[in-house]
Protein backbone atom coordinates (compact mmCIF):
# COMPACT_ATOMS: atom_id res chain seq x y z
CA UNK A 1 0.00 0.00 0.00
CA UNK A 2 1.40 3.39 -0.95
CA UNK A 3 0.70 6.37 1.26
CA UNK A 4 -1.10 9.27 -0.30
CA UNK A 5 0.45 12.62 0.42
CA UNK A 6 -0.25 16.12 -0.68
CA UNK A 7 1.03 19.52 0.21
CA UNK A 8 -1.47 22.08 1.40
CA UNK A 9 -0.58 25.49 2.68
CA UNK A 10 -2.28 27.02 5.70
CA UNK A 11 -3.64 23.70 6.97
CA UNK A 12 -3.25 22.76 10.62
CA UNK A 13 -3.84 19.21 11.93
CA UNK A 14 -4.30 18.78 15.70
CA UNK A 15 -6.00 16.49 18.21
CA UNK A 16 -8.45 17.91 20.75
CA UNK A 17 -9.87 16.44 23.95
CA UNK A 18 -13.52 17.44 24.48
CA UNK A 19 -13.21 17.23 28.28
CA UNK A 20 -15.55 15.30 30.56
CA UNK A 21 -18.88 15.92 28.85
CA UNK A 22 -22.30 15.10 30.31
CA UNK A 23 -23.66 12.29 28.12
CA UNK A 24 -25.56 9.05 28.66
CA UNK A 25 -22.19 7.25 28.62
CA UNK A 26 -20.67 9.41 31.38
CA UNK A 27 -23.76 9.68 33.62
CA UNK A 28 -22.80 6.64 35.72
CA UNK A 29 -19.52 8.33 36.75
CA UNK A 30 -21.00 11.43 38.36
CA UNK A 31 -21.85 14.89 37.23
CA UNK A 32 -19.67 15.93 34.29
CA UNK A 33 -18.62 19.59 34.41
CA UNK A 34 -19.35 20.29 30.73
CA UNK A 35 -22.50 20.06 28.65
CA UNK A 36 -22.04 19.07 25.01
CA UNK A 37 -22.72 22.69 23.97
CA UNK A 38 -20.12 24.03 26.42
CA UNK A 39 -17.53 21.55 25.19
CA UNK A 40 -18.14 22.46 21.56
CA UNK A 41 -18.00 26.20 22.34
CA UNK A 42 -14.64 25.77 24.10
CA UNK A 43 -13.21 23.67 21.27
CA UNK A 44 -14.37 26.20 18.68
CA UNK A 45 -12.44 28.89 20.59
CA UNK A 46 -9.35 26.65 20.53
CA UNK A 47 -9.74 25.94 16.81
CA UNK A 48 -10.27 29.61 15.98
CA UNK A 49 -6.98 30.46 17.68
CA UNK A 50 -4.83 27.83 15.95
CA UNK A 51 -1.92 28.68 13.71
CA UNK A 52 0.11 26.45 11.43
CA UNK A 53 2.63 26.12 14.29
CA UNK A 54 0.06 24.12 16.30
CA UNK A 55 0.21 21.21 13.85
CA UNK A 56 0.75 17.89 15.62
CA UNK A 57 -0.26 19.12 19.07
CA UNK A 58 -2.98 17.87 21.44
CA UNK A 59 -5.22 20.41 23.18
CA UNK A 60 -7.69 20.31 26.05
CA UNK A 61 -10.92 22.35 25.91
CA UNK A 62 -9.18 25.32 27.52
CA UNK A 63 -6.49 25.43 24.83
CA UNK A 64 -3.71 23.93 26.94
CA UNK A 65 -1.18 22.00 24.86
CA UNK A 66 -1.10 18.51 26.42
CA UNK A 67 1.46 15.73 26.01
CA UNK A 68 0.14 13.12 23.57
CA UNK A 69 0.53 10.32 26.14
CA UNK A 70 -0.58 11.57 29.51
CA UNK A 71 -2.15 10.72 32.80
CA UNK A 72 -2.54 14.46 33.35
CA UNK A 73 -5.99 15.70 34.27
CA UNK A 74 -7.49 19.04 35.08
CA UNK A 75 -10.51 18.94 37.34
CA UNK A 76 -11.92 22.03 35.63
CA UNK A 77 -12.47 20.09 32.41
CA UNK A 78 -12.11 16.43 33.23
CA UNK A 79 -13.79 16.17 36.63
CA UNK A 80 -12.60 13.63 39.18
CA UNK A 81 -9.25 11.87 38.68
CA UNK A 82 -9.68 8.27 37.48
CA UNK A 83 -8.73 6.89 40.89
CA UNK A 84 -11.69 8.75 42.44
CA UNK A 85 -14.12 7.36 39.85
CA UNK A 86 -13.34 3.68 40.35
Amino acid sequence: MKPITCTLSNVCAVAAHPGWVATDATAAHGSAPLTPNESVALLIKVIDGLTINATGKFFDPGGTDLPLATGQTKEKFYGKPRSAVR
